[in-house]
């Protein structure tokens, strides 16, 4: 050290050239290993355009192994070489690469302000600005929506021949939109809707297969969460179809997890499983955490709803283990979210509410609205579940405010059904005039609920079984047992294991009757429901009374 101080800067630089230079003689056939010591040296010798070059490989070596900080300390330092050489002469292609790569990895380390900055920029430095003001968005939509038609209708004029080259304009677009596309997904519905109709005409223009594939997949979830369900197979197809131009050797994620999410939405745990299964291998292959964790959530709802709570319990742990090491705010909440909601089944309520609360946490910093507002609703059924309803509606409202801020649409039954099962037990508990005023706010929340429910299914059972409670509350006891009658026929079709078995609960217990009380039993011990199996020995207990 004290020699090479004492070495002039002139020097010193000559050394460190020649130190770079060696370096790219002796280990031309193992460079990858040396991309941050040639930056380095490249950088001490002041020759700034090997030194950015090797910035920009070494920030991609350590996105790649997942050390984001380091990875935006070194392109940070690429964007200072890169200055010294060209001044402000950026060339956009070559900016909108740099703002892409810091927008990831700020993205993967969960800072999603930070990470819709730079990718919204380099969207902008390729032509594709995106507005921020509602309406803005609403007008985008509009203008992008009738491109699409225009490619689906004349597609020999608009839509190029696909291609599996590399179309380095096109993947760049479709790398900034990918990344952006997942934030907007989970914070603004309507944005992660414009994001994947305007990017995928973008791709078709320019012929772009990949992209092309990805994209239609987005789209068809996209129309999933806005409700227009008959355009959901339309673009699942379309991307099947783009897919075959694709190498075989690069898998798709985002074909099988748009199918997931299709087949959870209307229930079909099987299919939901299978897909999602595939979407986390594919994931887990490519060293993508936060795409793994998304597969891994769809699979431990499907397992959840299917009333297997042991199986999604221990896939929820795993999410929450691997997101803790790996620092994964996103996947984290979600881990979280799942555990809480398969412990309230399992009469963990106490630790359920503190899994839920810490999920609210998480999802407030990412930020992830659906998770959040998911997972108020959820602990606000847990005070119901604890007969403390001041906490409920607490919980509750908190929850309807984000929502009504944000418009997570898919979570509208979720919050519905949390607000009816409490508005009807505050019924059950009142008399007179309090017990009509708080069944005429149940009759609304209902009736919303089961509407909001036909476009997002899985809380449908729950929302039918809250109508029948309210009708049966209203003595209209022939309109609950056929509410009642439909969401047994929804938990048979959905096998959902743990409806089924609160089905015959509520059955037997309005009504009496033993039988459903012993089939209530019997499928709920069988799923570990404990919370729920004193109500059905209370029951009996009364009619042994009786």
């Amino acid at each position: 050290e004290a020699a090479y101080e004492g070495i002039l800067r002139e020097e010193r630089r000559e050394v460190h050239a020649q130190v770079g230079a060696a370096i790219e003689s002796q280990m031309a056939d193992r460079l990858d290993e040396f991309y941050g010591l040639l930056a380095y040296h490249y950088s001490a010798a002041e020759q700034w355009e090997q030194a950015q070059e090797y910035l920009f490989k070494a920030g991609d070596q350590a996105g790649r192994m997942a050390a984001d900080a380091e990875a935006l300390a070194l392109y940070h330092q690429a964007m200072e070489a890169y200055s010294r050489v060209r001044g402000d002469d950026w060339d956009p292609f070559e900016r909108a690469q740099l703002d892409r790569k810091i927008g990831e990895a700020f993205y993967r380390l969960g800072d999603f302000n930070q990470a819709r900055t730079y990718l919204e920029r380099s969207l902008a430095l390729l032509g594709e600005d995106l507005p921020h003001s509602k309406w803005g968005v609403r007008l985008a939509i509009a203008g992008a929506l009738l491109t699409q038609a225009g490619h689906r209708l004349f597609p020999n004029w608009f839509v190029s021949p696909m291609s599996d080259s590399p179309n380095p304009v096109a993947e760049e677009l479709f790398n900034a939109a990918n990344a952006l596309g997942w934030i907007e997904a989970v914070a603004d519905v309507e944005r992660f809707f414009l994001i994947s109709i305007k990017i995928l005409n973008t791709s078709e223009r320019r012929g772009y297969a990949y992209g092309c594939t990805y994209l239609a997949s987005s789209m068809s979830t996209a129309v999933e969460l806005i409700g227009w369900k008959s355009l959901v197979n339309r673009y699942a197809n379309l991307a099947i179809e783009y897919s075959r131009h694709v190498d075989p050797q690069r898998p798709i994620f985002q074909l099988d997890w748009s199918r997931a999410f299709h087949y959870n939405s209307n229930t079909d745990w099987e299919k939901s499983i299978l897909h999602a299964q595939r979407a986390a291998e594919i994931a887990q292959s490519t060293g993508d955490l936060r795409s793994w964790g998304s597969g891994m959530d769809l699979t431990a709802w499907a397992l959840h709803s299917q009333g297997k709570l042991t199986e999604a319990l221990e896939i929820s742990l795993e999410m929450i283990e691997v997101a803790e090491e790996g620092s994964d705010l996103q996947v984290l909440c979600w881990g979280l979210l799942g555990l809480g909601v398969t412990k309230k089944r399992l009469g963990q309520i106490d630790e359920a509410i503190n899994d839920l609360e810490r999920a609210i946490e998480v999802s407030e910093e990412v930020p992830d609205y659906h998770t959040q507002v998911a997972a108020s609703g959820w602990v606000g059924r847990c005070y119901i579940a604890r007969e403390e309803f001041d906490q409920a509606f607490v919980r509750l409202e908190a929850s309807q405010k984000v929502l009504s801020a944000h418009g997570v649409l898919i979570e509208i039954p979720i919050l519905g059904n949390g607000f009816s099962e409490a508005y009807l037990a505050a019924a059950e508990r009142s008399a007179g005039k309090d017990r009509q005023e708080w069944l005429k706010k149940a009759k609304r929340s209902c009736r919303d609920t089961l509407k909001a429910a036909k476009r997002y299914r899985p809380p449908l059972m729950d929302a039918q079984l809250f109508q029948g409670r309210y009708q049966w509350l209203q003595g209209n006891f022939k309109a609950a047992e056929k509410w009642w009658g439909s969401a047994m026929e929804e938990s048979l079709r959905a096998g959902d294991r743990y409806g089924e078995g609160i089905i015959h609960l509520e059955i037997g217990r309005r009504h009496g009757d033993r039988e459903h009380l012993q089939q209530a039993e019997a499928i709920l011990g069988e799923i570990g429901a404990e919370f729920d199996l004193p109500k059905v020995k209370e029951a009996q207990e009364n009619l042994q009374k009786v």
